[in-house]
This record gives C-alpha cells, sequence and structure tokens, in this order.
C-alpha cells in the first residue's frame, strides 16, 4: 500500500471537497493537510470553494507500481511486479547422491548421478579407496545438459571393481551459490 499525504495550498477559499478516488469523499471547512492509503492507482481530486458560485478543481494522479521480484526463479518471484525491488530469494543448490549403484547392464541403476535441484552447474570426482580418480565431470545443467553419470569403469575403460568409492562435488545454484559435499558409494554388480 501507498500511503499518501495531500497539501491544501488554496488561497482566498473558504470550503474544500476531497474525492480521493478510493471511495472516501470529505468536505473541510480548513485547507489542513489529508492522508490516505491507495493500493491501485486512481485519480484524486480536491475543489476549493470561495463562495457556493466560485471554486477551482484540481487533480493528482497516484500511480501505485507492484515492485517485487521479478526473476521467475526466485522463490518470491512475484507475477503482478512491474518493478525489480531486489528483494529476490533464491533457493540454495540441492544435491542428493545414493549409496549404492549396480553397472551391470541390466538398465537398472547402471549409472551413479547425483539428483539436483536450484543448480545449474554440478562438478564432480569419484575416487577410489586408494584416493585414484575414477571419474569426474561437470555439468551445465542450465544449458539442458543431462548428466549420464559414472559407469562404473576406470578412466582407461576397465570395469572398476566392485567395492566402496568416495565421491565430492561443486554445485552451484541459480544466483552463483555455492555448495560442496562429499561422501562414499557402494559399487555392487550383482
Amino acid at each position: 500500500p501507498l500511503d499518501v499525504t495531500f497539501t491544501n495550498n488554496s488561497q482566498n477559499t473558504s470550503s474544500y471537497v476531497w474525492d480521493f478516488g478510493n471511495g472516501t469523499v470529505i468536505t473541510v471547512n480548513n485547507n489542513g493537510s489529508q492522508s490516505q492509503t491507495y493500493t491501485q492507482s486512481t485519480t484524486a481530486m480536491l475543489v476549493a470553494f470561495a463562495n457556493p458560485t466560485c471554486s477551482d478543481t484540481a487533480y493528482v494522479n497516484i500511480s501505485i507500481i507492484i515492485c517485487g521480484c521479478m526473476d521467475p526463479n526466485a522463490l518470491n518471484y512475484n507475477p503482478d511486479a512491474v518493478s525489480e525491488d531486489g528483494s529476490c530469494i533464491y533457493p540454495v543448490p540441492v544435491v542428493i547422491a545414493p549409496n549404492i549403484f549396480t553397472p551391470n547392464g541390466d538398465g537398472d541403476n547402471d549409472f551413479f548421478f547425483f539428483d539436483t535441484e536450484y543448480t545449474i552447474i554440478l562438478e564432480y570426482t569419484i575416487l577410489n579407496r586408494w584416493g585414484n580418480t575414477m571419474f569426474d565431470q561437470t555439468i551445465d545443467l542450465s544449458a539442458g545438459n543431462t548428466q549420464l553419470g559414472w559407469d562404473g569403469t576406470s578412466s582407461s575403460g576397465a570395469e572398476a571393481e566392485e567395492g566402496t568409492y568416495f565421491y565430492k562435488y561443486f554445485a552451484t545454484g541459480i544466483d552463483g551459490t555455492q555448495i560442496s559435499g562429499h561422501g562414499f558409494l557402494q559399487l555392487a554388480r550383482d
């Protein structure tokens, strides 16, 4: 809502009719200030009377501009806003990793990949128990790329042994916020 204070600078007048354009109309006998609250655009009018047959009228347009977050990626996006007010609140990236996968070629759970929300870039590395890199990938999810994930092979293309592997990731959110994490996963072929 917009609070407006009207100042009456009329001279040589004795009575006044205010039509505030919001359904409120008042008649007063002094030129004191008047205050009103608006939620939509309108036109206010003041009629100043010197006597019953002599008057003058002034108008003022009240423009209500809806301010708010105009970015549809933000949590508090306001589709009615016509002016950005810098209030956008963006979600923190979310990365969820499974703890087991079975790359045995049966078409079910053959790839290890992360589920993400509010993430535009995901970088991750899979390491074996000796700290050797088995797989790494950087994905620009904002470009519509999908992640294929790790298929359970080493960088040379050989099948990785069953067992425990470790991952670390960095995720970049919609507004550039970065998070990181790490954990372990189990590779089982049966």
